[in-house]
């Protein structure tokens, strides 16, 4: 089985009936399937920053000794949990716990299993089809567990990549303080102005700002300009990339409010507003008429 992600590949491998007994000769043949299909699937093997490995261990019971999972699992539990069940069937049962062994981390999954043989009869007339597992024989139960090894030590591994953006979103709409019914924030992302564009562009760019009110064309419309600032880590200037809005929720004002280290003039928001509205008006929208 091999399920793939933008980020994550994982590939579930069943070894075969001759070595499922053998724990060394069952890892020895994943890890040779395992690694023959990421050759084949990848160019190039990315630099992953952790990886791990789930393995499950079952420990079929012997014949006519437990007739299901429960049965099986019970004198787990017993031995291992002090609880007085006062005389009661227990009725489920799960133990994990997890130990750090140098940089890798092992998590034990404790649990009963049951396999049944369940096969699908085909209806003479078409309709829904209910499979209720209690109606099929089980033909193994016993003990699993299973086992998580892995580096991965939980959370972030590397520090954040911190960036500035421009609130986008009204003032008077995202302040607490007017009871607006708003859930979210609009801001966007601010970028070094000479990896928008060519350097012989760049001067354009800036002068894309200034638009004629009467007859409002600008060029760069997904981008406004923002002059160098003390304050700003562009030193040549910034761009404000319209393209690539993102949205923060509400609960968010407090802590944008904190981080604010600049605001644009009367002037600059006026003309930031208008080049917005060009960027999302496009010629040959839809216009409705009244007849």
């Amino acid at each position: 089985m091999l399920k793939l992600a933008i980020d994550r590949i994982s590939i579930s491998i069943k070894p075969p009936s001759h070595v499922q007994s053998n724990i060394s000769k069952s890892s020895k043949f994943a890890l040779q399937r395992t690694v023959s299909i990421i050759k084949d699937l990848l160019t190039s093997i990315p630099q992953y920053q952790w990886c791990g490995i789930v393995t499950q261990l079952e420990f079929p019971s012997k014949s006519s000794s437990y007739n299901s999972a429960i049965e099986a699992i019970t004198p787990v539990s017993d031995k291992l949990v002090n609880i007085d069940r006062s005389s009661m069937d227990l009725a489920s049962f799960q133990l994990q716990f997890g130990m750090k062994e140098n940089s890798f981390f092992t998590t034990y999954t404790i649990s009963g299993y049951e396999t049944r043989d369940m096969k699908l009869i085909p209806k003479d007339k078409v309709g829904f089809v209910t499979i209720g597992p209690a109606d099929y024989m089980i033909t193994e139960c016993g003990i699993r567990i299973m086992l998580d090894i892995n580096n991965n030590p939980g959370g972030a591994t590397e520090d954040p990549i911190m960036g500035d953006a421009m609130v986008l979103s009204h003032s008077c709409e995202i302040d607490p303080q007017n009871k607006i019914k708003l859930t979210s924030i609009i801001l966007a992302p601010l970028r070094d102005i000479n990896t928008a564009t060519a350097p012989d562009k760049i001067q354009d760019l800036i002068e894309s700002n200034e638009i004629d009110r009467t007859k409002p064309q600008a060029s760069y419309l997904k981008y406004f300009y923002v002059p160098p600032n003390e304050n700003l880590k562009f030193k040549g200037g910034a761009i404000v990339d319209c393209s690539k809005c993102f949205s923060l929720r509400r609960q968010s004002y407090k802590s944008l409010l904190s981080s604010k280290i600049v605001q644009l003039s009367g002037e600059a928001t006026y003309s930031m507003a208008l080049k917005l509205a060009l960027y999302f008006h496009r010629n040959g929208t839809a216009r409705s008429e009244k007849s």
